[in-house]
C-alpha cells in the first residue's frame, strides 16, 4: 500500500509549490511508519544516496524477482492467517469510500476555518491601519486644543498597537494548522484512498490466481487421465513408454506449479491481512492530531483571552467626558 505521489506542475507558483511540499511530507513519513518499506533496501538506498536514482540504476543490477520466488511463508506466519480473512475485508471494503468522502469534507472544512482565520487576522490588521488615521494632527476636531481628545486618540494608538498583536495571533493559528490536525486528517484520507486502491489490486490478483491454479489442476487431471488410461491400453511398447514419461513429467511439473500457486496466493493474503492491521494502526495517529488540536487550540485562546485583557485595560483609561469646545 503506497500512497500516490502530488502531482508536479510547470510554472508551479508558491501556493502549488506549498501543497506539493506537504504532499511529499506526507509520502516520506508513511513510508517511514511502514513496518515493510522502511526496512526495504531499495528504499533506504533512494533516501540515503546522494546520486539520483536513474544513474544508481544504471550502475547497479536490481533485483525484480517476486517475493513469493525468494520465500514462502512460515508456519507461524500461516497460522495467523484468520479464516474469515475475506469477510473482514468486506467489511473494511464497504466502509472506504464513504470513509473517505467524510475525511474529504472534514479537510474541506478545517480548510475553510483556518482561512477564515487568517482573513480575520488581516481584517483585525487592517482595522489597526485606520484606527492609526486618528493619531495623525491632521486627523483632530475644531477644538484643535482638547486635552481629551488628544487623550483618546492617543489611546487609539495603544489600542490599535494591540489589535495589531491579536490579528498577528490570528493568523499564526491559521499557519499552525497546516502542521498539525489538517496535515493528519489529510494523511489519513490519503491512506483510505491508497488502500481502497490496494483491495483492487488484490481482488484482481486474487481472481487471476485461482483461475491459473484452476487451469493448472485441471490440465494436471488431464494429464494423469491420459496416464492411467494408457497404463492400461498400451497401444506401442516403446511408445508407450515415451508417452509415459513425458505425463510423468508434465504431471510433476503442474504438480510443483500448483504449489508454487497455492504459496503465491497464501503470501498474497498474509500481506494483505498485514497492510490491513497497518491500516487500522494509522487510526492512532488521529488522536495524537486531536490532542494536538485541543492544545493548539487552548493555548491560542489563552493567548487571545490576555491580550484582550490588556486592551479592555488600555480602552477604560480613554477619556470619557468631552467639553462643547471653544469656537
Amino acid at each position: 500500500m503506497l500512497l500516490s505521489l502530488p502531482p508536479k506542475k510547470i510554472n508551479a507558483g508558491e501556493i502549488f509549490l506549498e501543497k506539493r511540499l506537504n504532499g511529499l511530507t506526507r509520502y516520506i513519513n508513511y513510508i517511514s511508519r511502514h513496518p515493510v518499506l522502511k526496512e526495504d533496501s531499495y528504499v533506504l538506498i533512494f533516501l540515503k544516496e546522494s546520486i539520483e536514482i536513474s544513474t544508481y540504476r544504471k550502475s547497479r543490477k536490481l533485483s525484480i524477482c517476486e517475493e513469493t520466488g525468494i520465500r514462502a511463508l512460515t508456519v507461524e506466519e500461516k497460522a495467523c492467517l484468520p479464516e474469515d480473512l475475506e469477510i473482514r475485508l468486506k467489511a473494511v471494503r464497504d466502509t472506504l469510500k464513504p470513509l473517505f468522502e467524510r475525511y474529504q469534507t472534514l479537510c474541506k472544512l478545517l480548510e475553510r476555518f483556518y482561512n477564515r482565520a487568517e482573513a480575520n487576522g488581516k481584517d483585525i490588521m487592517h482595522y489597526n491601519a485606520i484606527l492609526q488615521e486618528f493619531a495623525n494632527p491632521k486627523s483632530k476636531t475644531y477644538d484643535m486644543h482638547c486635552p481629551s481628545y488628544d487623550s483618546l486618540t492617543s489611546g487609539f494608538k495603544t489600542f490599535g498597537e494591540g489589535l495589531e498583536k491579536i490579528g498577528v495571533t490570528w493568523i499564526e493559528r491559521s499557519k499552525i494548522a497546516g502542521d498539525r490536525l489538517l496535515e493528519c486528517l489529510r494523511f489519513h484520507r490519503d491512506v483510505i484512498a491508497s488502500f481502497e486502491a490496494l483491495l483492487q489490486r488484490y481482488d484482481k490478483l486474487m481472481i487471476q490466481g485461482y483461475q491459473a491454479l484452476d487451469a493448472i489442476k485441471s490440465r494436471k487431471e488431464s494429464n494423469t487421465a491420459k496416464l492411467q488410461t494408457l497404463s492400461h491400453n498400451p497401444l506401442n511398447p516403446d511408445l508407450a513408454v515415451k508417452e509415459t514419461e513425458k505425463l510423468v513429467e508434465l504431471i510433476r511439473q503442474d504438480s510443483a506449479s500448483i504449489n508454487d500457486q497455492e504459496n503465491r496466493i497464501q503470501f498474497s493474503r498474509f500481506i494483505i491481512m498485514s497492510e490491513l492491521q497497518f491500516y487500522h494502526a494509522q487510526f492512532s495517529l488521529l488522536s495524537r492530531g486531536y490532542q494536538d488540536y485541543a492544545t493548539d487550540e487552548r493555548i491560542f485562546q489563552t493567548k487571545l483571552e490576555t491580550l484582550w485583557r490588556h486592551l479592555e485595560t488600555v480602552s477604560f483609561q480613554h477619556p470619557s467626558n468631552f467639553s462643547s469646545g471653544q469656537l
